[in-house]
């Protein structure tokens, strides 16, 4: 038996403007765009925060105040960015860039383990990576597929029986690529398949507790200089080796680094900000409004969301290759060879919050038309698949367009495997799920054929 799973963008930009609030206390998301924050943000009750792709957040400080806040961060850039959080805090971040960045609990209260959980999958960071030292008391952290560039990593808190978290879900570096990073022989025990390029180790042995069971590691090497010493210390062993040139570790995003600075390909840097948290209010006192298009000279990181009533004034798309190819470079729906839910999640969050409204003048082969239950629309017009390259890999894609009956007319003249040129405008753009793979289906509302 097969199961299909449909893979909805869960957020829409358009459906939160608490962001423009000093204090948030329901859920906010932040739509894309490129913001700079002159106070910080007050967070004050369990609810969810979620940064959408295409955003770059500079110079902000979010101040957890009460209760704990789920972080979502997919596909953006955070520069000089402090999370700070109370017990309990949740972040997860995908297919993003922090630079010098500052996350961390700030609370009295604790629990035995795992007080905080910190999750990074394919993400890039420079110059500082959390706190100095990471007690298992306050930090879970799970990093996957990550690169890390010129930093002092964090020592671990060790507590009693160290292998039977180290390496594991709560605790581990996991395929991620470490550059002239300073290691602590603690942090390097929680690593799994890593490269490390130019580090320092020290030679000073940690003291492990003697009832600690075995921990193996096992590590490569690259880039310049003599290589590491594979030791034994206690019940830690490493044993280094030279990396393969092929070998694929750490993050994907196509990206260069030069003094601390990441620079993502194809992605312009925003000559001015929007600010962030710039209204005295509560985010449950501002209500909700469409995502704000940039300010004049401002690049947006993500195309703005056009108004939905009426044919608008953006330019016509006329492919999907033109639709996918603005989106994020860190946005990608496959990850070692498998399909990336998270991916795919993120995609449809920026779908969602690009295109609706958007016009569209597109040639389809026709396959099907039906009746349909869509208010105001008499029929449905699908075509056929066609394959699109997205990210190096093919996905099927298809229209589905909606007519009125005003406007539908011309239909009942059209056989199956027609020609046709149909003209509308975006009213959702998503990757659905087919099993183990994807397909994008774009609908389109006031459809008519010219």
């Amino acid at each position: 038996m097969s199961v299909v799973l449909v893979l909805p963008a869960r957020v829409q930009a358009q459906g939160s403007g608490g962001w423009q609030a000093r204090s948030w206390d329901v859920d906010v998301t932040i739509p894309p765009d490129a913001y700079r924050a002159t106070k910080p943000i007050e967070l004050n009750g369990g609810f969810k925060v979620e940064v959408q792709p295409g955003t770059m957040l500079e110079g902000v400080e979010f101040q957890g105040k009460a209760e704990a806040q789920r972080w979502k961060i997919a596909g953006s850039q955070l520069r000089k960015v402090r999370i700070a959080g109370q017990l309990g805090i949740r972040v997860e971040a995908t297919d993003s860039v922090f630079e010098e960045c500052d996350l961390t609990k700030d609370s009295g209260w604790f629990v035995p383990w795992w007080g905080t959980r910190w999750t990074f999958e394919n993400c890039i960071f420079t110059r500082q990576f959390m706190r100095g030292d990471l007690p298992v008391s306050d930090y879970s952290v799970n990093a996957a597929r990550c690169t890390f560039y010129n930093l002092k990593l964090p020592s671990i808190g060790v507590r009693e029986n160290a292998a039977g978290y180290m390496q594991q879900k709560d605790l581990v570096f996991q395929n991620c690529r470490f550059v002239q990073c300073e290691v602590p022989e603690t942090l390097l025990a929680a690593t799994v398949d890593c490269v490390f390029e130019g580090c320092q180790f020290s030679s000073k042995r940690f003291a492990w507790p003697k009832e600690t069971a075995p921990i193996k590691v096992r590590a490569f090497f690259a880039g310049m200089g003599s290589a590491p010493t594979s030791f034994l210390n206690g019940p830690l062993s490493v044993q280094f080796a030279p990396a393969a040139k092929d070998v694929v570790v750490g993050s994907t995003l196509p990206h260069t680094q030069t003094g601390g600075r990441v620079t993502l390909a194809n992605l312009r840097l925003p000559g001015q900000f929007a600010a962030l948290g710039s209204v005295l209010k509560k985010a449950s006192e501002i209500p909700n409004v469409a995502a704000p298009a940039p300010a004049a000279g401002r690049p947006a990181l993500a195309p703005a969301a056009s108004p939905v009533a009426g044919l608008p004034a953006a330019p016509e798309l006329h492919s999907f290759d033109e639709l996918l190819r603005p989106m994020p470079v860190g946005i990608s729906l496959v990850a070692a060879g498998q399909l990336h839910l998270a991916g795919v999640e993120s995609a449809n969050a920026w779908l969602a919050a690009t295109y609706p409204g958007r016009p569209v003048a597109i040639r389809v082969f026709l396959e099907a038309v039906q009746a349909t239950s869509e208010a105001g629309y008499a029929h449905q017009v699908v075509s056929r698949e066609q394959p699109v390259t997205f990210r190096g890999n093919s996905v099927p894609a298809r229209i589905q367009a909606l007519f009125r009956p005003e406007t539908a007319g011309p239909l009942a003249r059209l056989q199956k495997g027609a020609d046709m040129v149909v003209r509308g405008v975006v009213k959702k753009a998503e990757f659905v799920g087919r099993g183990r793979s994807v397909e994008l289906v774009v609908t389109l509302a006031e459809a008519r054929t010219p």
